[in-house]
């Protein structure tokens, strides 16, 4: 019932936010202890993506990717999270080359 769907949907995102919220927390943590260590760390949120539900997709981070042909969208479904990957993948080789850990 439409009722049931609401209760579900609710609680998805309850849970979706209550996550979302303790990484944020340890990674704030991990982020301290390695600061604290001298090493230079950065957080990169990969973000997430709710129509989806999905925080990236399905390619592997490199710095080649850019260079593959593939059909993002026979990945991905249409909902362009090779994209949004992608965009990830270079955010993270972007803070390596620049002497960071992120």
């Amino acid at each position: 019932s439409s009722s049931s769907l609401q209760k579900r949907k609710r609680f998805q995102m309850e849970a979706l936010s209550k996550t979302r919220h303790s990484v944020q927390k340890l990674n704030a943590a991990m982020v301290k202890s390695l600061l604290d260590q001298g090493v230079n760390a950065c957080t990169i949120s990969p973000g997430i993506s709710l129509p989806g539900m999905r925080a990236y997709g399905r390619s592997c981070c490199s710095s080649s990717s850019s260079s593959t042909t593939t059909d993002t969208n026979t990945i991905s479904g249409n909902d362009g999270s090779v994209a949004a990957m992608e965009l990830l993948c270079q955010s993270i080789n972007e803070a390596l080359d620049a002497g960071l850990l992120p």
